[in-house]
């Protein structure tokens, strides 16, 4: 049986919302609003340096399918090297324990 967010009666809660979020949510919250923030501002501005609606479009194509080939790439890294550490465990493999430690430092 789950608790409601918001209990009626007078009882154990005294008719409180309930403690049910926690600082890792409000830390969510944070970043997310100020990424969507970022996502929202920026068509604009690029529009603006652009100056041609056929232009625009294009840039935010090529940037499309630039973000696609990168994922695709990413996501060939990770099946060939199924290790947790991300860009820690690509570029340790690839150029060596220390180049490894700079980016995995970087990447955190």
């Amino acid at each position: 049986m789950t608790t409601p967010a918001y209990t009626s009666d007078t009882g154990r809660r005294g008719g409180r919302l309930l403690r049910i979020l926690g600082v890792g949510f409000g830390i969510a919250v944070g970043v997310g609003a100020t990424i969507g923030g970022g996502i929202l501002r920026t068509p604009g501005e690029v529009a603006g340096y652009m100056g041609t609606a056929g232009l625009t479009s294009a840039i935010w194509l090529v940037g499309g399918v630039y973000t696609l080939l990168c994922s695709g790439a990413v996501s060939e890294l990770a099946t060939m090297l199924p290790r947790a550490g991300g860009w820690y465990v690509y570029s340790e493999r690839a150029f060596g324990k220390r180049v490894g430690f700079v980016v995995g430092c970087c990447d955190w």
